[in-house]
């Protein structure tokens, strides 16, 4: 739920001004959303009893792409609340 959130707000601020084609925005929505599943993967295969390197993998990808999410989850955030107080 916190995933979606964070993931769900940095691409409802950022999508819209990228200016892209109705079939781009879908596509990115839709690696949005595999981004916001990434972490969780992981936990789930090895609760199943998966344990390899590709599972790592999943790890790795996951954290890095949550780290960026929330970074800029956070400036968006902040950007939002300074306007707020500036006016």
């Amino acid at each position: 739920m916190v995933l979606s959130i964070i993931h769900g707000t940095v691409g409802l601020r950022i999508i819209p001004f990228l200016n892209m084609q109705d079939s781009l925005k879908i596509v990115t929505w839709f690696f949005i959303a595999l981004l916001a599943a990434l972490p969780i993967i992981p936990i789930i295969l090895r609760s199943k009893g998966f344990e390899n390197e590709t599972i790592d993998w999943f790890s790795w990808a996951g954290y890095i792409s949550l780290g960026f999410f929330m970074l800029t989850f956070m400036a968006v955030i902040t950007k939002d609340l300074i306007y707020l107080v500036i006016g």
